[in-house]
């Protein structure tokens, strides 16, 4: 009787035995299953985030500040800070060649890019510097006003450009590009007068700090540069100012 009970006892509990090993192992099927979808909505996540990021940087707008040797300091300098300010918009320099340009005053600047390899630019911005007379021997504007590679830079990116800004006598390379005819214009107060040589169609303005003709911008000298700064960040939508004459 006891070994007829035993034998039963082995009976019922080999059904029950086969369904837990069952159990166990569709629960070590499984829960590879659970990890590998747990890393696809991971990595979908991951995937995502970064196409977001991608899509910021390439929101941004593109904002380059031509510099060569002779150029004004501060022209480029205020602009660069204005607009590069919270990283909002990528704002870098370019000149003709990877070479050292040196400033007015000496300092030593390696540019962020050359007319070759620049991103494409939706704000240009051309500072002064220098004397404005076309010699290929003199200074700062002056001898880029005969540098043909500059010139030829200016116009053609300007086609597509957003904004094109001029900072004190930059308004020479403008005027030597054809970019100021037409329109009003103003630039460094004791340089205005001979301005309209390069410019003979330009409404010249003697009482305005900057003059927005919408796209083409040309400011005044030093003392105009924050209304420049707070001009270039009405242009993307920062800021909103009121014309001061």
């Amino acid at each position: 009787m006891g070994a007829f009970y035993l034998r039963n006892q082995k009976r019922e509990r080999t059904p029950v035995d086969w369904r837990v090993k069952r159990e166990q192992s569709l629960l070590k099927e499984e829960i590879p299953m659970k990890k590998l979808l747990i890393f696809a909505i991971l990595s979908l996540f991951a995937v995502s985030s970064f196409a977001q990021t991608q899509s910021v940087e390439k929101a941004k707008m593109n904002i380059a500040i031509l510099i060569f040797d002779g150029v004004q300091i501060i022209d480029y300098t205020g602009p660069y800070e204005v607009l590069g300010s919270y990283g909002r918009r990528k704002v870098y320099t370019v000149a003709e060649n990877a070479a050292a340009v040196t400033t007015n005053m000496g300092m030593k600047v390696i540019p962020n890019y050359t007319f070759e390899n620049q991103p494409k630019p939706d704000i240009i911005v051309i500072p002064g510097g220098g004397y404005s007379k076309p010699d290929p021997n003199g200074r700062g504007v002056a001898k880029q006003m005969v540098n043909e590679k500059v010139i030829r830079w200016i116009q053609q990116n300007a086609k597509d450009a957003k904004y094109v800004m001029s900072v004190c006598n930059g308004a020479f390379l403008l005027a030597k590009a054809g970019l100021l005819d037409g329109l009003e214009a103003t630039t460094f107060h004791g340089m205005i007068k001979d301005l309209q040589e390069f410019a003979p169609t330009a409404k010249l303005v003697y009482d305005k700090r900057f003059v927005d003709n919408g796209k083409i911008i040309t400011t005044a000298g030093l003392s105009s540069l924050r209304a420049a700064g707070l001009l270039a960040l009405s242009c993307v939508g920062s800021v909103v100012i009121p014309t001061r004459r």
